[in-house]
């Protein structure tokens, strides 16, 4: 069976990942599930169930070269695919330049604003993040990947 983002979105942080009913299609690094052409659930072990596999996000990808540029950090892997993300994952419908999603991001989520330019190019506000080719991307680029970390601790700052 195949899901959508839409869908997705919908599911609660802890779901077991056997209880989502999805026959993955490959799994990258014991976490990412392929459940879609472009959508992985991300899941890991629970730490109150060391035996169970639970849901904490999911990430939509622009092909399966892009995703072992994200999730292994493969830069040879990438095969320069360009796909228009799902509107839903966007800040706003048709929002996806890297200038565009950068001030959004300033804008509603300052205190948890990242800009990394580390292997692709990542924007992260709230739950999201956004990966760019480029350093600088153009104004027309769309986002390679997006990912929904809905883990507590990814907004804890130190120092």
């Amino acid at each position: 069976m195949s899901i959508i983002c839409e869908q997705l979105l919908k599911i609660e942080y802890g779901t077991r990942f056997s209880d989502l009913g999805l026959e993955p299609l490959r799994v990258i690094s014991d976490m990412y599930y392929q459940v879609g052409s472009n959508e992985y659930v991300c899941a890991s072990t629970w730490e109150d169930d060391p035996g169970a596999v639970v849901f904490y996000g999911f990430a939509w990808v622009a092909s399966d070269g892009v995703a072992e540029w994200v999730f292994m950090r493969n830069s040879l892997a990438d095969d320069e695919a360009s796909v228009r993300p799902p509107d839903c994952l966007l800040p706003e419908p048709g929002m996806y330049s890297y200038r565009a999603v950068v001030e959004y991001g300033k804008r509603v989520d300052p205190e948890n604003f990242n800009d990394v330019v580390l292997g692709p190019c990542q924007v992260s506000f709230k739950d999201l993040t956004y990966y760019y080719r480029r350093a600088v991307p153009s104004e027309s680029e769309y986002p390679i990947a997006i990912e929904v970390d809905l883990r507590e601790w990814k907004h804890v700052r130190f120092g």
